[in-house]
């Protein structure tokens, strides 16, 4: 897997460099109410385009990974199971984790009192 992304980093930026060379002609951009004009090697233009691209791309998979994050806390919350695990602690004095890691249960810990009534 690392190998791949290795390959596929330097094949980029190959890729780049070969744009780099070949587009050093200036060229100008202007958006068209704003008066401004900046004048500037078309690589350099491209390769901004790409940055605000990928700035972007993170910006809406962040977006919608805190709604999912949000629903899933209200839904927990819902169900009371992070109240009960975030007050009792365990035999060694210790909080358990409130985010329980994939593949592994965490035993909910019970106070003394409530164990002996059950």
């Amino acid at each position: 897997m690392k190998f791949a992304r290795h390959v596929i980093a330097i094949l980029a930026a190959a890729v780049i460099v070969a744009l780099s060379i070949g587009n050093r002609a200036p060229v100008e951009f202007s958006l068209s109410p704003v008066p401004i004009v900046i004048s500037m090697p078309l690589y350099q233009l491209m390769l901004a385009v790409l940055f605000l691209g990928v700035i972007a791309g993170g910006g809406s998979v962040y977006v919608a990974r805190l709604r999912r994050w949000r629903r899933t806390r209200a839904k927990t919350r819902a169900l009371g199971d992070e109240d009960q695990e975030s007050t009792q602690s365990g035999p060694d004095g210790m909080m358990p984790l409130t985010r329980r890691p994939i593949g592994l249960r965490i035993a909910k810990f019970r106070r003394p009192q409530e164990a002996k009534k059950r």
